[in-house]
């Protein structure tokens, strides 16, 4: 499944560093969907099913940034519709030898960068957390290495209602972002609004927040919060 999917990939310029990244991107969640299906007591034919899900999440990525190279999602083009179009509309997922489960893997992909998912069956809701678990996992983990350079920040305070939904547990709106605090913040609270108690688990034990808080140009701004996922690292 690899080896087709690399071979894909390879049809783009893979000298542009955000191919590049997406490609490796892909292969990491991947295996994060490995293992939490694998923590959730899975059988192998569902381990199977979530590994390809985080394979595929972002089928459509590479075509979306030969059309406008961005990763900007609009209603124009967006990376999961414009994958599960690529992959079950032009036939591009019978490449890959599955042959199950299309369904399932057609919603996840469709939905995964969703600000929430619409309702579903409660199986095939839990493949489509998986893969957003293990994507937002693996997203703060490049923020946590300065891929994206955001924590290269600003002393801005963070924007009131953005400060509201973090704490009410909520997931913040893109709409709201008004200042690199603000993204940052956003980026954060993924850990809040995790499906599975593994996915908070592995960021802490990995150490990819404090990692993330001690990357910062800035702290003051983001401490408190910052804080407040680190001191709960027993959960």
């Amino acid at each position: 499944m690899e080896e087709v999917f690399k071979e894909y990939v390879s049809t783009f310029d893979m000298s542009i560093p955000e191919i590049n990244r997406k490609y490796d991107h892909s292969l990491r969640v991947m295996d994060i969907c490995e293992k939490i299906a694998t923590y959730l007591n899975l059988s192998e034919e569902e381990i199977t099913l979530a590994k390809q899900i985080g394979l595929l999440h972002d089928f459509g990525r590479f075509e979306q940034w030969k059309i406008q190279q961005s990763y900007n999602d609009t209603k124009k083009c967006d990376h999961g519709e414009l994958g599960v179009e690529l992959l079950f509309d032009k036939g591009l997922i019978n490449k890959f030898n599955i042959t199950d489960h299309h369904e399932i893997i057609y919603k996840a992909i469709k939905y995964h960068n969703r600000f929430e998912l619409p309702k579903l069956d409660s199986y095939t809701e839990l493949f489509c957390n998986i893969v957003r678990d293990a994507d937002k996992i693996d997203i703060l983990y490049l923020v946590s290495m300065g891929e994206y350079g955001i924590i290269n920040n600003t002393p801005e305070a963070v924007t009131e209602i953005n400060i509201k939904d973090f704490y009410e547990g909520k997931s913040l709106k893109n709409e709201n972002k008004k200042n690199s605090n603000d993204n940052i913040l956003l980026i954060l609270a993924f850990v809040n609004n995790f499906a599975f108690d593994i996915s908070k688990k592995y960021v802490i034990k990995n150490n990819l927040i404090i990692n993330m808080y001690n990357g910062l140009k800035y702290k003051e701004p983001l401490k408190e919060y910052f804080m407040n996922i680190i001191q709960k690292k027993e959960v």
